[in-house]
C-alpha cells in the first residue's frame, strides 16, 4: 500500500514467538526483560518476507527458540492498515491472531484464559491499544504482559532526553514498574477509586498515570472474568509477579511479589491487608529461580477461605453474587 511506512508510520505488521504457555517468561529470547522474539514481515519497511505466489508468505524467525524451552509456544500477528479517509490517514484496528505449538508437548497447549473479551467491550466498545495494533485479543497481550515483564526496556529509553515531559525517570523516577497483565490490569482500573493511580512508562519514553473512575462495579469480578475465573490460583501453578528488575537477563535478582498477592495487593493496599497476606503465605519480596519459578515465597493458602466454598468466599466477599452473570 502507498501508506505503508514505516518507522512510527501509517500500516504495521508484527509477529511475536513468546514461550512457555503456562506462563510467558520468554527467558532467553535476547529482550529483556521477558519480552518474546520479534519479527518484521513487510518487506516496504525492511522485514524479510517470502511470497510463496499463492497468497501466503513465509518469514523465518531472526533466532533458535532456545534449547531448555519446554511445553508449548505461542505465535502472534498483530498490526493495523492504514487508509486514507477525508484527506488524513487512519488506523484500522483489526483483531489479532494467536496460533500454539508444541515444542516438547505432544500437542500445542494453549494459555489460561480467564476472561472475556465481550465484558471488556461493554465499556471498550474495541478495545483496542498501542497505536490500534493490539486488539482485541487478550491472549495477545499477556505474552508480551508478562510476569517477568516492567517498563524498565521504555523507562530507560530515552527516545526524546530534551523533553522532560516526556522522560519517564524525571517524572516517575528510576524504580520501575510492573507490566505484568494480572497485575496492571487490577492497579489500572482500581487507581482512581483508590487515589493511587497506576503510573507506568509506554512508548518512546512516554509518561502514563492512570487515576479514572472505573465506570462499573469494582468489586464485581464477572465485569471482567469468565464465572469462576477470579478464585485464587494455586501458587504452583502460576508465577509471581516481578516489581523491579535486575541487570541479569535471567530473574534470578528480580523482587517479585507471590502471585494471588500481586493480584489482590492492587486494590487491598493497606498495611493490614499486606499483613494479611503475609501471614497466610504472600511474599512481597520473593525471589525467583533462573527458569522463573518462585522459590523464596511462603505458600499462599489464599484458597483456603477465599475459594468456592470457603469461609470468606471471593463470590460472597466481592458480592458477586448480587451481580448478574453474563454468560
Amino acid at each position: 500500500s502507498e501508506w505503508t511506512t514505516c518507522a512510527f508510520g501509517a500500516s504495521r505488521l508484527a509477529i511475536s514467538i513468546g514461550w512457555s504457555t503456562t506462563d510467558y517468561t520468554n527467558t532467553g529470547s535476547g529482550s529483556h526483560p521477558a519480552q518474546p522474539i520479534g519479527i518484521n514481515p513487510l518487506a516496504a519497511c525492511g522485514g524479510s518476507s517470502v511470497d510463496n505466489g499463492d497468497g501466503s508468505y513465509t518469514v523465518t524467525s531472526p533466532m533458535a527458540i532456545p534449547s531448555g524451552v519446554t511445553g508449548s509456544l505461542a505465535v502472534t500477528i498483530d498490526g493495523h492498515p492504514a487508509v486514507e479517509v477525508a484527506g488524513s490517514v487512519e488506523r484500522i484496528a483489526v483483531t489479532n491472531a494467536v496460533e500454539y505449538f508444541p515444542v516438547t508437548d505432544f500437542s500445542p497447549m494453549p494459555r489460561r484464559n480467564a476472561v472475556a473479551i465481550d465484558r471488556c467491550n461493554d465499556c471498550h466498545n474495541q478495545l483496542s491499544v498501542h497505536g490500534n495494533n493490539r486488539t482485541d485479543e487478550p491472549e495477545v497481550c499477556v505474552v508480551c504482559h508478562n510476569p517477568n515483564a516492567t517498563d524498565a526496556r521504555q523507562r530507560f529509553a530515552l527516545d526524546m532526553p530534551g523533553d522532560p515531559a516526556t522522560d519517564c525517570v524525571s517524572v516517575l523516577g528510576e524504580d520501575d514498574v510492573s507490566i505484568d497483565m494480572k497485575y496492571m490490569i487490577h492497579a489500572l482500573h482500581a487507581g482512581g477509586a483508590l487515589e493511587q493511580p497506576y503510573e507506568v512508562c509506554g512508548f518512546r519514553n512516554s509518561v502514563h498515570v492512570y487515576d479514572f473512575l472505573y465506570p462499573g462495579k469494582l468489586n464485581n469480578c464477572e465485569g471482567c472474568h469468565l464465572p469462576g475465573g477470579y478464585y485464587p490460583a494455586e501458587p504452583d501453578t502460576i508465577l509471581g509477579t516481578t516489581i523491579s528488575v535486575g541487570d541479569d537477563p535471567a530473574p534470578t535478582d528480580d523482587v517479585v511479589i507471590s502471585p494471588n498477592s500481586a493480584v489482590c495487593s492492587t486494590c487491598h493496599i493497606s498495611e493490614l491487608a499486606k499483613q494479611h497476606m503475609i501471614q497466610n503465605g504472600g511474599d512481597f519480596a520473593a525471589t525467583k529461580a533462573a527458569d522463573s519459578s518462585l522459590i523464596s515465597s511462603g505458600v499462599e493458602t489464599c484458597a483456603l477461605c477465599h475459594g468456592p466454598g470457603g469461609s470468606s468466599d471471593v463470590v460472597e466477599v466481592h458480592g458477586v453474587a448480587q451481580f448478574r452473570s453474563i454468560n
